[in-house]
C-alpha cells in the first residue's frame, strides 16, 4: 500500500464484485496454473497500463488504454519463451528481456499513433532507472568485457539503445572495485552499487553523487555470517536486517531485531554506525516492510497480523483512507503494485483466503476504481472456503494461532493437519492457497498452524522450534487439533505435509495413532543424520551449521526424532511422495524409509516424480499430485467417488479431469507408482463421468490390447464416445483408420465424416483432420476422389509458414502417404515431385540404398549397433524373438542414399517410408506410417521401429519419389 495512497480516493460504488457461484468441486487445471493476468506496471505519466497475459498457453506482454480497457498492442511469445523482466523507459517506450531457453533477447516495444511495434535490440546488459531530468535517456549497465560479472554504467539514449549503438553514451565513474549491481536515487541524485567480496562473502554497498567522480562505501553486509549466527559478523550485518533505503545524507532506514525481539524499524547512521531509537515496533508482529516521507519522517510501517499483510500510516488521513479500503475489501490484503510517477493514477491487488486476486485500476483526479482483470479468469465464478482464524495456547501457555478451512459443500467429515515446511523462517498466512482449496471442494477441512519456528512472531518465538522436530513443533500442532475437535466434530483425522511438513505428518501419526486414520507425506525428510551426511557435495562445515540452525546438533539424539529407526510406530496407511532430484530432503530419504516400511508389512504407497527436485517444475505434476492425494485418502478411508448420475454437469466433469489425471501418472514413465488400480480401470472410471480423453485412452487399450484382451468392437464404441464428450483426436482416430483400413475394413463414407466432424474443433486436431482429408481425396475411389484438389491443398502448405511451423510432421506424413499410396498421372506425379524439391530445397533424386544394415539394433554410448544373428537372414523376412533382446532394443535398417553425380556434402535427397503392422496370424492390418526421410547422401539413415510386439508382423518399404520401390522387408516378431 505504502504512502503511495495518499491521494487515493477511492468510490466503493464503482467497485465491481462477481456473484459466486453455488460450490462445487473446483478443477486442478483452473487451480493450478500460470496467472491469466500479472506483472502489472503504469507508464511513468499513468497513460498506458501494461501486464503479462496468457489467453491461450502462451504468454503475451499487452499494453492497454486504462481508460477504456482497451489493449492497443500485444506480443505473443512462442511456446518456448517467457518474460524474464519489463520495464517503462518512458510513456511510450518499453524495454523486454525474454528468455527462450538458456538464452535471453532484448526487445524495444515503441507505441506511437494507437498501435505499437517492436524492435530486438543487440545488446548484453540491463536497464537501471530512468533518467529523472530527460525523458529521452535512461541508465544501462552492460559487462565490462563480454562474459565478465562486473558491470559499467551508461547515460544513453533511447534511441541509441533501439541502435545497439553505445558511441554516444556517456560512461558513469567506474570504481576502483567491480561493481556486480548498480542503482540509481533520483531523492538524493546518486548513483548506488553493490560489490561483492569473494574472500569474505560480504557485499559491499556503495554510492556516488551524480557529477563526481569518487564513489563511498557506505554499507557492508555479510549474509553468511548473519545467517550462521557467528559473532565476528561486521557491525553492519549485525545491525541491519533489510535496508530500506537513503532517508537523509548519511543515515538510511532499516529493519532490524539487532536489539530486539522483533523486527522494527529504525534509522542507521553508516558514518557512525550507530542506530537510531526504535522509531516503531508492533506489539505482536516483526515488521516487513517500511517508508518515509520525503522529509525523511517514517510514512507507514507493514505487517502479517492474523495471517494478512496491514499496513499504519502515521499520517491521520493515510490511515482513515486505508481504513475506508479495508471495509471494502474485509479480509483481504491490499497491495499497490504500480503508480505514475505523479502518484495521481495506480494500480490496486486485491487477494485473501477465499480470493485468488484482482486487480483494481484508480485515478485520484476522479476519484475512480474500476475493475481491471482478475488473476485467473476461470476462477473468477468459483465459490472458495474462507480460513477462519483458532486462536489457542500450547501446552505451557504460548498464544498460538492457525487457520481452519471447512468443505464448501458436502462434508467427508475428515479433517486434514497440514504442517508447514521450514520449519524455522516459513509460516502459514491467509493468503489464497490452491492445495487448501482444492481440499475443501473436495469435501475436507484443513488446518494450518503457525507453530513455534514460524516466522512473523519475533525472534524468541521463531528461535523456540529449532532442535525441536518430533517435540515441541508437533506439541503445538496437537494442542490446535485438540482446539479444533473441541469447535467441530470430525469421524476422521489424516496428516499431510510438504518438507517438513512431510516429515512432521508421519510424527504426529506416530505419537496419537489413535487419532490419525492416513499421512500423506511429500518431498520429506525420515533420517535426520542422514541430512548431514548425504553426499560430499552437500556436506561440510558451512552446510553443518546451516542445518544445525533449523534441525539442531548433529549427534545420536536425532535418531530418537527419525521416523526411519522407529517406523513400526507408525500404524496408518502412507503416501510417500518424492521427486528423483530433490537437493533439498535428499531422494534417498524418502527411498529409505519405504523400504523400511515395505520391510515391516506397513501398508504403504508411493509416488515418484522422475523430473521433480524439492517441487515441481511443472503445473501437470502440480494437479497430478493433489488427485492422487486425494484419491489415496478417498481409497484408505473407504470414500466412495460420487455416483455420476447424481451430479451435475460440471460435477462430473471436474471428477472426470481428476480420474484421467491419475491414469496418466500411471502411463507416464516419469512417474514411478506402487498402487493397486491400473491406468484402464482409472479411464474407465473417468469415462464413466464423460471424460472424453480418458474415453479415447479405453479405445486405444481396446485397440492395442494394452493389458486387456483386444476387442476392435469396444474400441470403437469408446473412440465414438470420446468424440461426442468432445474430444476431437478421437474423430481423427477413427477417420484414420477407416480411411486407412487399420483393423477395420476401408469405409470411404465414415472416413469423410469422422474427419469432418474433427474440422468442427479449432486445433490441432482440425489441422491433422485437414491433412489426412487431403490424403482422402488422392486415395479414395471415385466418386469421392479429387486428385486435383489434393494437390492443390498439399502445395498451399509449400508457401504457409505459419502452417508448417504448427503441423511439420503432419504435412511430412500427408506428403509420404500421396507420394506412396497415390494413382497420379505422370503430370500430376512430376507435379508432386518438383513441389517436393522446392519445399526442402532438393536437388537430386535416389538412385538407390548403400551400406545397409538390417537387424535389430542396440544403442552403446549414443551410438546404434547390429545387434549380432539378428542380421539379415534371407531376401525379404528377419524373425526376431522378443526374449532374446531387452527393453530398448530396436528393429529396421540403417543406411546411406545413394545418388548419382552428388557433392555428398551440398546436395539432399528424400525417400518415401511406409511400416505397415499385421497379426502375423490372421494378417490383418494393425497400423501403417508414412514419413519421408533423407538428406546429405553421406549421412546414415535410421528407419526403425522401438517396440517389439510378439505375434506381428512389420512390412518396411522404402520408395523413391516416383514409387519406384527401392528396399523391402518384413520383421516377424516372436515371444
Amino acid at each position: 500500500m505504502k504512502k503511495l495512497l495518499s491521494q487515493i480516493i477511492l468510490l466503493i460504488a464503482l467497485i465491481s464484485f462477481g456473484v459466486p457461484a453455488l460450490a462445487e468441486p473446483i478443477s486442478a487445471a483452473a487451480l493450478f496454473q500460470k496467472a491469466d493476468s500479472s506483472r502489472f506496471q503504469l507508464s511513468p505519466q499513468g497513460r498506458y497500463i501494461s501486464f503479462v497475459g496468457v489467453e491461450t498457453d502462451n504468454p503475451a506482454i499487452n499494453i492497454a488504454d486504462p481508460l477504456t480497457n482497451k489493449v492497443i498492442y500485444r506480443l505473443q511469445l512462442n511456446e518456448d519463451q517467457s518474460f524474464s523482466k519489463y520495464q517503462w523507459l518512458n510513456d511510450n517506450t518499453l524495454f523486454l528481456r525474454i528468455r527462450t531457453g538458456q538464452d535471453y533477447a532484448k526487445f524495444i516495444i515503441t507505441l506511437a499513433d494507437g498501435t505499437g511495434r517492436y524492435d530486438r535490440v543487440a545488446i548484453i546488459g540491463s536497464v537501471v532507472a530512468r533518467v529523472a531530468d530527460n525523458p529521452d535517456y535512461v541508465y544501462f549497465q552492460q559487462p565490462i568485457l563480454t562474459g565478465a560479472p562486473y558491470l559499467d554504467l551508461f547515460r544513453v539514449s533511447i534511441e541509441d539503445l533501439k541502435k545497439s549503438d553505445f558511441s554516444r553514451a556517456q560512461r558513469i565513474q567506474h570504481d576502483g572495485e567491480n561493481i556486480i549491481d548498480y542503482a540509481y536515487d533520483a531523492k538524493l541524485d546518486r548513483f548506488g552499487g553493490v560489490h561483492f567480496n569473494k574472500l569474505k562473502g560480504s557485499l559491499h554497498f556503495k554510492f556516488m553523487k551524480r557529477g563526481s567522480e569518487s564513489w563511498q562505501t557506505f554499507l557492508i553486509l555479510n549474509p553468511e555470517n548473519e545467517k550462521n549466527g557467528e559473532n565476528e559478523a561486521d557491525e553492519d550485518s549485525r545491525v541491519v536486517r533489510v535496508p530500506l533505503g537513503f532517508i537523509s545524507p548519511t543515515k538510511i532506514g532499516v529493519l532490524t531485531n539487532a536489539d530486539t525481539d522483533k523486527i522494527v524499524v529504525r534509522t542507521y547512521d553508516y558514518e557512525t554506525k550507530e542506530l537510531s531509537d526504535v522509531l516503531y515496533q508492533h506489539p505482536l508482529y516483526d515488521l516487513e516492510d517500511a517508508g518515509f516521507t520525503e522529509d525523511g519522517e517514517l510514512d507507514y510501517v507493514a505487517f502479517s497480523q492474523h495471517g494478512l499483510l496491514e499496513y499504519k500510516y502515521f499520517n491521520d488521513s493515510q490511515q482513515h483512507l486505508f481504513e475506508q479500503l479495508k471495509e471494502a475489501f474485509p479480509d483481504r490484503a491490499l497491495y499497490t503494485v504500480s503508480q505514475s510517477d505523479d502518484k495521481n493514477f495506480g494500480i490496486l491487488r486485491v487477494a485473501g483466503s477465499d480470493e485468488p486476486g484482482r486487480y483494481y485500476w484508480y485515478s485520484a483526479a476522479t476519484k475512480e476504481a474500476k475493475l481491471l482483470a482478475y488473476s485467473y479468469h476461470e476462477l473468477m465464478n468459483e465459490q472458495f472456503s474462507k480460513s477462519e482464524r483458532i486462536r489457542f495456547t500450547s501446552k505451557d501457555g504460548t498464544p498460538l494461532e492457525a487457520f481452519l478451512n471447512l468443505p464448501q459443500s458436502a462434508s467427508n467429515s475428515v479433517l486434514i493437519v497440514m504442517p508447514h515446511g521450514g520449519p524455522i523462517g516459513v509460516r502459514e498466512t491467509d493468503s489464497f492457497n490452491a492445495e487448501v482449496q482444492y481440499l475443501t471442494s473436495r469435501g475436507f477441512a484443513v488446518l494450518r498452524v503457525n507453530f513455534r519456528g514460524s516466522w512473523g512472531f519475533g525472534k524468541a518465538f521463531m528461535e523456540q522450534g529449532v532442535g525441536q522436530f518430533g517435540k515441541l513443533i508437533e506439541e503445538d500442532i496437537s494442542a490446535a487439533v485438540d482446539e479444533v475437535r473441541k469447535l467441530k466434530s470430525f469421524d476422521k483425522l489424516c496428516a499431510m505435509g510438504t518438507s517438513y511438513g512431510g516429515y512432521s505428518s508421519v510424527m504426529l501419526a506416530m505419537k496419537k495413532p489413535e487419532l490419525y486414520s492416513c499421512v500423506v507425506a511429500g518431498f520429506g525428510v525420515y533420517d535426520l543424520p542422514l541430512v548431514f551426511n548425504v553426499s560430499n557435495y552437500r556436506s561440510g562445515e558451512s552446510r553443518e551449521k546451516e542445518w544445525s540452525r533449523v534441525i539442531g546438533e548433529n549427534n545420536d539424539a536425532l535418531l530418537d526424532v527419525s521416523p526411519v529407526y522407529f517406523a513400526d510406530k507408525l500404524e496408518a496407511p502412507i503416501l510417500l511422495v518424492a521427486g528423483k532430484q530433490d537437493q533439498v530432503a535428499a531422494f534417498e530419504q524418502t527411498n529409505r524409509f519405504h523400504y523400511v516400511l515395505k520391510q515391516n508389512s506397513h501398508p504403504v504407497e508411493s509416488i515418484y516424480y522422475e523430473n521433480a527436485g524439492h517441487s515441481h517444475n511443472n503445473w501437470w505434476a502440480a494437479r497430478h499430485e493433489a488427485a492422487a492425494k486425494v484419491d489415496f485418502i478417498y481409497r484408505t478411508l473407504g470414500i466412495a467417488y460420487p455416483d455420476p448420475e447424481a451430479l451435475t454437469d460440471r460435477q462430473r466433469e471436474v471428477f472426470g479431469e481428476d480420474l484421467n489425471l491419475l491414469a496418466e501418472g500411471l502411463r507416464y514413465e516419469d512417474v514411478i507408482q506402487s498402487r493397486s488400480p491400473s491406468a484402464h480401470e482409472y479411464n474407465l472410471l473417468a469415462a464413466n463421468y464423460g471424460n472424453g480423453e480418458a474415453a479415447y485412452s479405453v479405445g486405444s487399450d481396446y485397440l492395442l490390447g494394452r493389458g486387456i484382451p483386444k476387442d476392435i468392437a469396444l474400441a470403437l464404441r469408446y473412440y465414438n464416445l470420446s468424440g461426442e464428450k468432445g474430444y476431437a483426436p478421437a474423430w481423427v482416430q477413427l477417420g484414420r483408420m477407416y480411411l486407412h483400413g487399420e483393423q477395420v475394413k476401408p469405409d470411404w463414407e465414415l472416413a469423410s465424416s469422422y474427419l469432418e466432424r474433427a474440422t468442427l474443433v479449432k486445433g490441432e486436431s482440425e489441422r491433422e483432420a485437414r491433412l489426412y482429408q487431403i490424403q482422402f481425396k488422392c486415395l479414395a475411389p471415385e466418386p469421392w476422389r479429387d486428385t486435383e484438389a489434393c494437390l492443390t491443398d498439399l502445395e498451399g502448405y509449400f508457401t504457409d509458414e505459419r502452417a508448417v511451423e504448427l503441423s511439420r510432421k503432419l504435412i511430412n506424413r500427408a506428403l509420404a502417404v500421396v507420394s506412396t499410396e497415390a494413382e497420379l498421372t505422370r503430370e500430376q506425379r512430376s507435379r508432386l515431385v518438383n513441389g517436393l524439391h522446392v519445399f526442402y530445397d532438393l536437388n537430386k533424386s535416389v538412385t538407390g540404398l548403400d551400406e545397409l544394415q538390417s537387424g535389430a539394433f542396440r544403442a552403446s554410448y549414443g551410438k546404434y549397433s547390429l545387434i549380432p544373428g539378428s542380421e539379415q537372414q534371407d531376401a525379404e523376412i528377419t524373425t526376431i524373438s522378443k526374449a532374446e533382446y531387452v527393453e530398448d532394443d530396436i528393429f529396421g535398417v540403417i543406411f546411406q542414399l545413394n545418388v548419382e553425380g552428388t557433392d555428398r556434402y551440398r546436395d539432399a535427397a528424400v525417400i518415401a517410408v511406409r511400416w505397415t503392422q499385421t497379426d502375423t496370424a490372421t494378417q490383418e492390418t494393425i497400423y501403417k506410417e508414412h514419413f519421408l526421410t533423407g538428406g546429405h547422401p553421406h549421412l546414415n539413415l535410421r528407419v526403425t521401429r522401438p517396440k517389439l510386439e510378439p505375434g506381428t508382423t512389420w512390412k518396411l518399404e522404402l520408395s523413391d519419389l516416383n514409387q519406384k520401390l527401392l528396399y523391402q522387408r518384413d520383421f516377424v516378431i516372436t515371444e
